[in-house]
């Protein structure tokens, strides 16, 4: 007969809690063996060692008054889970931390030490999400801190921060990458602190290699993006952090002048062969050291060694470069173009990003060496890329970019950006340009000077400077001064109100070498008058070339105003701005005193003018009364 189920169970209950005999006795034929349980086995020991029981939640003296979160749970609480194994349990504390942190902004500024150096380790786990979460709650921190409080710990923002950007694990390096743009945005004071320990962390993301020599990594970890896609992201980085690096050095160039805070007496040797025996020495600082003088008593500034060096950096970064430019001028995403060996200048519109950020990066790379660097470091570099220039940016050069489905206009757009900016890294790099390539460069810039975009002024006039420092006022290529001239004269027919196109304008017409060398300058200077009262930007550019060039007692001037005069008078009595018409009046005071002529239409404006015209007029001319 089976078994119920029932008795089973009860059975296997039953034998869960039964006590197993050490002994062993002999078993008779009649009766079941017998137990001889110890002492106490049977019963329950009810005595507690602990003198009292306490629960938590009926503590008299608990301090619920800190910041907490909605489980009244407070922040101490939650900087223990940061250092949990578990995943959830990490996440779970920044996201408790980041609570506090918003219902409390008090609590950041009183717990900013401990949150830096619990939080900023977590920027290079493993788990994206918590990668993720930390760089959230660390863009709450420093944004909620004045730079003042938050600089004591850049140190350690940015060890953690090139940890995570030279993480194995490329997940780990995108959040970095992520979190320097928003670093870069938030407080841009660390990264021009910091850059010097960033800038390595970025360039081995797409590199491998001993320093000097290095070439580009061919393997992406994870496959959410292409090689294309991962350098471009770590290069637009890189690109932004120049940009700051620009900024600061500018700044420091700016600065860069002796100031008297401190002025100490250096005494020099009896036989010393300079003619004064003492000189005052101007330091900058109270930090400054007065140990810069050597042995003979000469005042020698020695550079401290660092051991980061730009143009060892960029040195080593132009190959890398070049090298991803032409990857790209040949694949789209993981396809290979079909393209003929010959076919150098037509570009796939996919890869416009990485052409772009290519030819920004050496742009600015070139404007970091010429005001950080003296005139000898920068011919180095330009001995090191000229070659390199010449042969992989001009060799198509016009670029253009094959038709797609994409709209035409901003195909067109970026591609004319990006032949203006090689243009201008060609002239600045190559120390002795070929008369082909700049004349290709006129003849490109002629063609695409009523076409182009607004956004594109900027590096148009940058070249369109280049070149009239080129030649007109070094005269390097006569033969194309004609180009150069129809190019001016198209450019302001275009943009004749262009503030940056009538700075480049005013600082010409100063300059007697290019007066001579263009016909469209002394047109310029024959429009002055007119450009006087009619423009509203610019204005100070335009009176500075007229004192100029009335200084100067330009002929070309001084009979454009002599011509123009009562026009000029007539346009300035329907102005109705009171600065213009001081402005403008002083002016033609000064222009009349050269010319020593009498306008009666000066005389009936000058009801209009303020003391200072007035007297300015009386100091001139005594012989015209003021009424």
């Amino acid at each position: 007969m089976v078994k119920k189920a029932g008795t089973k169970r009860k059975k296997a209950e039953r034998a869960k809690t039964q006590l197993k005999n050490s002994q062993k006795t002999p078993l008779s034929k009649n009766k079941k063996q017998s137990f001889k349980l110890p002492k106490g086995l049977n019963e329950l020991d009810t005595r507690v060692n602990a003198k009292s029981l306490v629960l938590p939640s009926q503590l008299q003296n608990e301090d619920t008054s800190g910041p907490s979160t909605s489980r009244n749970l407070p922040l101490k609480h939650y900087l223990i889970k940061l250092k949990h194994y578990s995943r959830s349990t990490r996440l779970d504390g920044l996201k408790g931390i980041k609570e506090i942190l918003s219902n409390y902004p008090e609590s950041i500024i009183e717990n900013l030490s401990v949150l830096m150096y619990k939080v900023c380790p977590l920027l290079s786990d493993t788990e994206e999400n918590v990668g993720k979460e930390t760089s959230r709650l660390l863009l709450t921190i420093v944004t909620s801190v004045d730079s003042e409080s938050l600089r004591p710990f850049y140190s350690i923002l940015s060890a953690h921060l090139c940890c995570a950007l030279s993480h194995i694990d490329q997940d780990v390096q995108m959040i970095g990458l992520r979190g320097l743009d928003e670093y870069i945005q938030a407080i841009p004071e660390f990264i021009q602190i910091s850059y010097k320990q960033l800038l390595p962390g970025l360039l081995n993301q797409i590199s491998v290699g001993k320093e000097g020599i290095r070439r580009l990594s061919n393997k992406v970890d994870c496959g959410k993006v292409t090689l294309l896609q991962w350098r471009t992201e770590v290069l637009e980085r890189l690109h932004s952090l120049f940009q700051l690096i620009l900024k600061e050095v500018e700044l420091k160039s700016g600065n860069n002048t002796f100031r008297s805070f401190n002025s100490k007496t250096i005494a020099f040797n009896d036989n010393d062969p300079f003619i004064c025996q003492h000189i005052d020495l101007m330091l900058m600082d109270e930090s400054i050291p007065i140990d810069w003088l050597d042995d003979d008593g000469l005042n020698v500034v020695k550079k401290s060694s660092e051991s980061f060096s730009f143009l060892e950096f960029f040195q080593t970064l132009m190959p890398l470069l070049f090298e991803t430019w032409k990857e790209a001028s040949l694949f789209s995403g993981k396809r290979k173009l079909n393209k003929s060996n010959e076919d150098h200048s037509t570009l796939h519109p996919s890869n416009g990003p990485v052409f772009t950020v290519v030819v920004d990066i050496i742009q600015v790379m070139i404007s970091i060496l010429r005001v950080e660097m003296d005139a000898d470091v920068f011919m180095k570099f330009q001995k090191g890329c000229e070659k390199s220039v010449c042969a992989f940016l001009l060799k198509g050069y016009p670029y253009r970019f094959a038709s797609t489905s994409m709209k035409n206009k901003i195909v067109d757009r970026s591609s004319i950006s990006i032949n203006l900016k090689f243009s201008c890294i060609y002239i600045d790099v190559v120390n002795v340009p070929m008369i082909e390539v700049i004349s290709n460069i006129l003849d490109y810039s002629l063609s695409i000077c009523d076409t182009r975009e607004r956004e594109t002024d900027d590096i148009y006039n940058r070249l369109l400077k280049s070149l009239c420092n080129l030649i007109f006022q070094k005269n390097l290529f006569p033969a194309c001064v004609e180009k150069l001239d129809n190019l001016l004269q198209k450019s302001l027919s275009s943009r004749p109100r262009d503030g940056q196109l009538i700075l480049l304008m005013s600082s010409l017409s100063s300059l007697d070498s290019c007066r001579d060398s263009s016909i469209t300058i002394k047109n310029w200077i024959n429009n002055l008058p007119l450009l006087l009262v009619e423009a509203s930007k610019n204005r100070d550019s335009i009176i500075s070339v007229i004192h100029k060039l009335q200084k100067q007692g330009n002929s070309l001037l001084l009979k454009a105003f002599s011509s123009q005069m009562n026009i000029v008078l007539e346009m300035l009595k329907a102005s109705q701005t009171t600065n213009k018409i001081n402005e403008t009046l002083q002016v033609l005071i000064i222009i009349c005193y050269r010319l020593q002529t009498k306008y009666p239409a000066l005389i009936d404006l000058m009801e209009k003018a303020d003391d200072f015209t007035k007297s300015l007029h009386t100091n001139l001319d005594p012989s015209i009364s003021v009424r």
